[in-house]
């Protein structure tokens, strides 16, 4: 938008759609999906629910539930009005760029229509301490992302506000009874997945809990459905999803990984990313295939569950004084941690940096209400979208990604959760209970089978702990990776990526000091150390800097797609 009031309004990609109002010209553009109880809307159809629900509500509007960015400019008021999804899954970028107002889907819409790209310090600064910038905190100077359940109206005259809908908070409710929770979470939960179920679903099923309550669902609600797999060889993820597909009679696919997947593979997930996500995790990016292997053209992933039904560990499962401000930052701060900036950074890049993620933290924290482990729980929820589902955006292009874990009754449902029902996994556990043949398998996180119970359930408990112990000292020095979907350390020996941190193209940027960043690359090839935390967040830096700020662009095995939603 142009101080000469010129608008353009579109979208690009397959599940984008736009929707007019004849009678008062009012245009809508959105680019997602709405879920609703008959079925999952796109395209027109949903640019037809978005201008209906605006034309009845105006600008604070409240749109269905979905996965969405839209767009909606209305001539009688000569507005433009931005609006994101309760979550803030699918990004809208803004900028100022030759006196134009330009929002995008991506940056690189707004670095093509203009932008200057420059580094932003602050955002950089978060990444490279805790994998993720905070909130809305840009990576490139001059942009701004629209905040989740938010709608930003600019004016043709300059002016902006924004309209906040919704904010999560937990109201846990001491008195509710176990089973009756459990109950109600099922119903729920099958409720979610009916929402986002299509004839052209897969399922992306791990070994965990999450993915695996999903299975439970579609055994009724679609029996046979597509789902894959992926994990290193032996990995505990590979082989447990392996098993969980056959007790839920689903149609499946394995997909190990190859060696040197994550070398070959990294550059393309920051592009893909764009910074959001540390760039080793490339392993959603197998989901692609699912299109040509299945004619898939949506994909059920469990990202939200982590922090929606249960404690993940950390100060979220122990609270107390780990969960206050400045030991959460310590303990959250796990890749470039302070006392390694000096060791890895140049004097004055070090000086730059320092502090300011902390302070960034802990003014997040004190903006949050409740106690200090509620605190850490609103924050955490909110900065989900920027550091793990931004990792949909590597097979987002091929297949509509779909999260039944974020479905609007679920969650204000385990808001309401006590604390003791988080523990544990207590209610997927209960819940899974009802599925024998999947309760069976163990959970790849923590080695438990869910349907265990009482002294079975205590004595498995011993003897993991036991064996951990044991492998821990056998293990020391070696790699063996058997549990989650593989192990960074002993895959980055193949391909080569990290050397690109020793590169003078890399170090002539007067960041990083090669003795530190060395000393780490030796410790890891070497599998002494396993500081692949902080190469990782290293190596997307580098690779980010490259692609968007030296204008490199895409790397030759990404698919990439540029959407601007309106200029």
């Amino acid at each position: 938008m142009t101080p000469s009031e010129e608008v353009a309004i579109g979208f690009a990609g397959e599940r984008g759609g736009v929707d007019t109002h004849p009678q008062t010209g009012v245009v809508a553009a959105i680019d997602g999906e709405f879920f609703l109880d008959d079925g999952v809307k796109g395209g027109r159809e949903a640019a037809r629910l978005l201008l209906e629900a605006y034309l009845e509500q105006g600008d604070r509007i409240e749109p269905p539930q979905g996965c969405f960015a839209s767009a909606i400019w209305d001539p009688r008021t000569r507005q433009l009005v931005l609006v994101s999804d309760r979550y803030g899954h699918r990004p809208l970028w803004t900028a100022s760029i030759d006196g134009a107002f330009v929002v995008a889907g991506e940056l690189k819409g707004l670095i093509a229509a203009g932008l200057e790209p420059r580094i932003d310090v602050q955002g950089w600064a978060e990444f490279l301490a805790y994998e993720s910038a905070l909130l809305e905190h840009p990576v490139l100077e001059g942009t701004r992302l629209l905040p989740p359940a938010a709608a930003l109206v600019a004016g043709a005259d300059g002016k902006e506000r924004i309209h906040q809908r919704w904010e999560y908070r937990l109201q846990p409710e001491s008195d509710l009874d176990e089973r009756e929770f459990v109950e109600e979470f099922g119903r729920l939960l099958d409720l979610a997945v009916a929402r986002r179920l299509s004839p052209d679903t897969a399922l992306a099923l791990s070994g965990g809990l999450d993915s695996r309550s999903v299975a439970s669902v579609l055994l009724s609600r679609a029996p046979g459905l597509p789902a894959l797999t992926w994990g290193a060889p032996g990995s505990a993820d590979l082989e447990l999803g392996t098993k969980i597909a056959a007790a839920a009679g689903l149609q499946h696919r394995r997909r190990p990984f190859e060696r040197g997947y994550i070398a070959a593979r990294a550059p393309e997930s920051v592009w893909l990313t764009e910074g959001d996500s540390r760039c080793f995790h490339v392993h959603l990016g197998y989901a692609r295939e699912l299109r040509e292997t299945d004619g898939a053209r949506s994909l059920l992933i469990s990202i939200g569950g982590d922090h929606l039904v249960r404690s993940i560990g950390g100060p979220l499962a122990t609270g107390g004084p780990l969960a206050e401000p400045l030991a959460f930052h310590g303990w959250r701060a796990k890749c470039v941690k302070d006392e390694l900036l000096d060791d890895l950074m140049t004097p004055q890049f070090a000086d730059e940096l320092r502090g300011r993620a902390r302070t960034a933290m802990l003014a997040a924290l004190a903006e949050q209400e409740g106690d200090s482990l509620a605190r850490i729980r609103h924050l955490i929820f909110k900065c989900q979208p920027r550091k793990i589902w931004s990792q949909v955006n590597l097979f987002a292009d091929d297949l509509a990604p779909r999260d039944p874990f974020d479905d609007h009754d679920l969650v204000e449902h385990c808001r309401r959760m006590p604390e003791r029902f988080r523990r544990d996994a207590v209610v997927q556990r209960v819940y899974l209970r009802q599925f024998p043949a999947l309760a069976r398998v163990p959970n790849a996180t923590g080695g438990l089978a869910p349907g265990l119970r009482g002294t079975r359930e205590r004595l498995a408990v011993h003897l993991k702990r036991n064996r951990d112990r044991l492998e821990r000292r056998l293990t020391r020095n070696r790699s063996m990776a058997r549990q989650g979907i593989g192990d960074y350390a002993a895959d980055l020996r193949h391909g080569g990526l990290l050397a690109l941190l020793l590169e003078p193209r890399t170090l002539e940027r007067g960041q990083l000091r090669k003795e530190g960043v060395r000393r780490l690359i030796d410790e890891t090839l070497a599998l002494r150390e396993r500081h692949t935390m902080a190469l990782g967040v290293l190596v997307t830096f580098e690779l980010f800097q490259r692609q968007f700020v030296d204008g490199d662009g895409e790397p030759l095995s990404a698919p990439g797609s540029t959407e601007v939603i309106a200029a």
